[in-house]
């Protein structure tokens, strides 16, 4: 009785582990793929302000003239 206890503990905790090791895995993932995200999101609001900023110099340009 006593050690099928402490078998079922040893199988849990390798369990868990396992689990755990799973969870790390999967949100180190994550974690990158919404760094990847965050930094093409920046990159396409600098282009556009970049733009925008084009072309408001375009048009400043114009009515100077």
């Amino acid at each position: 009785m006593f050690k099928r206890t402490i078998n079922t503990i040893k199988d849990s905790e390798r369990t868990l582990s396992k689990f755990q090791a799973e969870y790390n895995e999967i949100a180190a993932r994550n974690s990158v793929r919404s760094n990847l995200v965050r930094s093409k999101m920046a990159a396409k609001s600098d282009e556009f302000i970049n733009e925008k900023s084009k072309r408001s110099k375009h048009f400043d340009i114009i009515r100077n003239k």
